[in-house]
């Protein structure tokens, strides 16, 4: 009886010990903690290459929509140059050696363009592109039976071609006595002796000459911006005491350029008449019909308003204000200009002018050519939009 208990208290004292407790535990454990630390690193690298593929995408799907807005390529071109972009932001670095640590494409990505017209005369384009990419886990994921894991991202960029904004400009130019007065502004000009022999010699700019430069200048712009004709009209009216024969608004700036480079200074200043005739130009509704059969677009109307002194009398002050405030009324930007002119005549134009942007002061030649410059600038800048 007694010999029978001796293996049931070893049996009992051998469930009874837990010295090896900390082996088993561990032996448990580790792969867990194995498998944690790996998933830890595969779901960091996995946010990372997201990242990565999203921007490749959005870089990859903004060339293809530049490249169509640009006319540079056709919808064909505009594809494999996506899969360019989006394939070499993801294999930068790729060797032969170290291959297999880097993503591979899933399927051919998904990329769909579509067109529509855009502002009359332009197009708008849509890129659309959707790609997947199978990446490389880390050995530690083996434990969990997993190898790889699949990222997708989708990407759209938009894009339209250059439009032009149609636009009529007309000029109000003084040109009273004081602008044969010279500026400070000289050149290297050709001078007689008194048996008429000429000779080089230092002159001047007349205010005059200097305004035909300035006005040549902005109408530059104009012409540049629209090669075809076929989105601006210019019209000019100069003055003096009385309003001189005006030129009519057309097509381009050639008959403007023509009318400016025939101006003399004589007189007095008045610009009531003047200005009224550029505002009823604008306003006409012929002048809109013009654009819409040609270009089918209401235009944006400018009047530039110069002169070098003030009126002759104050009531004209009164009604050439009046008539500014029918331009503002109307929609009509004013820009003005005042050329070495005295304080009264920078006051009224400052009041014409449609805000403090579109008030210029010039004391010399240059300065009248850099103002006149930045208004065919804004001008410009208004009537070509590039939109990405």
């Amino acid at each position: 009886m007694i010999a029978s208990r001796w293996p049931l208290k070893r049996i009992m004292r051998l469930a009874g010990d837990k010295s090896g407790n900390f082996g088993i535990t561990t032996a448990i454990v580790i792969p867990v903690l194995i498998g944690v630390v790996g998933m830890a690193i595969d779901t960091a690298n996995l946010l990372m290459f997201k990242n990565k593929l999203q921007v490749a995408a959005d870089t990859a799907t903004l060339a293809a929509a530049s490249a169509l807005a640009s006319k540079a390529k056709s919808e064909q071109d505009a594809r494999a140059l996506s899969l360019q972009f989006l394939r070499g932001a993801i294999n930068d670095g790729k060797t032969a050696e170290n291959a297999a640590t880097y993503p591979e494409q899933t399927a051919e990505p998904t990329i769909t363009i579509s067109e529509q017209p855009y502002n009359v005369t332009g197009k708008k384009y849509t890129v659309a592109m959707t790609t997947s990419y199978r990446v490389p886990l880390t050995p530690f994921a083996s434990l969990l039976g997993l190898s790889d894991a699949e990222i997708s991202v989708a990407s759209t960029a938009e894009s339209s071609t250059e439009t032009k904004n149609a636009l009529s400009m007309y000029f109000v130019l003084d040109r009273s006595g004081s602008m044969i007065d010279t500026t400070n502004t000289s050149y290297q000009g050709t001078c007689y002796d008194r048996r008429g022999r000429p000779y080089s010699c230092t002159a001047y700019y007349t205010k005059i000459d200097s305004l035909k430069m300035a006005v040549a200048s902005l109408l530059g712009q104009l012409s540049t911006a629209d090669p075809s004709v076929k989105y601006v009209r210019t019209g000019a009216v100069a003055y003096d005491l009385s309003m001189l024969t005006p030129q009519a608004i057309n097509w381009g700036v050639t008959t403007v350029q023509s009318y400016v480079n025939t101006l003399t200074a004589s007189g007095g200043t008045s610009s009531t008449a003047a200005f009224r005739q550029a505002v009823t130009s604008l306003s006409a509704a012929a002048e809109d019909s013009a654009h819409k059969a040609k270009n089918g677009q209401v235009p944006s109307k400018y009047i530039v308003f110069m002169t070098d002194g003030d009126n002759n009398y104050a009531y004209d002050d009164t009604y050439t204000r009046s008539a500014c405030d029918d331009a503002r009324n109307r929609g009509i930007e004013v820009f003005t200009v005042a050329f070495m002119a005295p304080s009264k005549g920078q006051t009224l134009l400052k009041y014409c002018a449609t805000d403090a942007a579109h008030y210029f002061a010039a004391e010399d030649t240059a300065q009248l050519v850099q103002a006149f410059k930045t208004i065919g600038d804004k001008a410009a800048e208004q009537m070509t939009l590039l939109t990405q």
